[in-house]
């Protein structure tokens, strides 16, 4: 994966965009397509840090997940709009 070949706060990216676009998809918001389009698009903004602290990692997490809950949202908007 690009996450593995990236390295640094990438995989802790990838994880924490997978369990919001996953929490979504089980709570009927994004549908199973949509997942690996969620964390491609965070993956896409993120900003690799190299050898990150603790803190660096635990910063990257939280702003994938909010990254993701964002796009989810934008995403549920755009499918309830075009209904």
């Amino acid at each position: 994966f690009q996450a593995r070949e990236k390295s640094g706060t990438m995989p802790a990216v990838f994880n924490a965009a997978n369990e919001a676009a996953n929490e979504a998809f089980r709570s009927n918001k994004i549908n199973w397509i949509q997942i690996p389009l969620v964390i491609g698009q965070v993956m896409k903004q993120h900003r690799v840090v190299q050898k990150p602290s603790l803190s660096q990692v635990l910063d990257a997490d939280k702003w994938a997940r909010e990254t993701a809950i964002e796009l989810i949202k934008q995403e549920s908007e755009l499918l309830v709009d075009a209904s």
